[in-house]
């Protein structure tokens, strides 16, 4: 058996001196009441949320659901709006209608939905899409 420590120790929280006990591990604090404050002191600062901010421009969600809508792709249009609901954000259904038209008008042919959407499509096809500007 080891033999017992006879030291003295100063409390981490309140700086009084208190003997150690002499086996295992040695006390950082001099009674359970400090050691209690100091954890609820240590405690008090607030943990890391888990949720991540969000910039969201409201122009550009209508954009993007009117470009879905021009498509005929409703999923995409609803999931925009979906979106825009979780943020309490309402979006402007004349502004929607406005890309919608905007965008039906000059879409090329093949980027509409239909029979045989999407297929031969260059590289200069999609860099066209992708410069369409309102």
């Amino acid at each position: 058996m080891p033999p017992k420590r006879d030291t003295f120790s100063n409390c981490a929280r309140c700086g009084a001196s208190f003997q150690q006990s002499g086996i295992g591990r040695m006390r950082r604090f001099c009674s359970d009441a400090c050691k209690q404050a100091s954890h609820r002191k240590q405690g008090s600062t607030p943990r890391q949320s888990r949720r991540t901010s969000v910039k969201i421009d409201l122009r550009t969600m209508e954009r993007v659901a009117g470009f879905f809508l021009a498509r005929g792709d409703y999923s995409g249009q609803e999931a925009i709006s979906h979106l825009a609901s979780q943020v309490f954000v309402e979006l402007d259904a004349n502004s929607i209608e406005s890309y919608r038209k905007h965008y039906q008008a000059n879409l090329p042919d093949w980027f509409r939905p239909g029979p045989g959407a999407g297929q031969n499509v260059t590289a200069a096809d999609l860099a066209s899409v992708t410069e369409l500007q309102f």
